[in-house]
């Protein structure tokens, strides 16, 4: 037998209310005031002086993770899956 998740009815203002259109029009309102009506904070980032490195820096480390990513993928066997997408590495290791 198979159970599936519902709801039966809602406690409403009116009190126990069953009908389907009045139900999720009810959780639609109560969803849309939770998440939408909220007053969102900005952050501004307006003259604060980050650090930044030199380009070449900035080359440099991401030349050397990338050598040390492909040098570890490349050792893996091929017929591995790395994720639900369902490719495995020899996807990844194509030319």
């Amino acid at each position: 037998m198979r159970v599936k998740n519902s709801i039966k009815g809602l406690q409403i203002d009116s009190g126990w209310c069953e009908k389907l259109v009045i139900v999720k029009e009810e959780i639609r309102n109560k969803f849309c005031t939770r998440f939408y009506n909220q007053s969102r904070v900005k952050i501004l980032l307006d003259n604060i002086d980050f650090l930044i490195i030199s380009e070449a820096d900035s080359v440099s480390l991401t030349k050397e993770l990338t050598e040390e990513v492909k040098g570890v993928v490349w050792e893996c066997d091929g017929s591995k899956s790395s994720g639900l997408d369902g490719y495995n590495l020899n996807f990844i290791k194509m030319p």
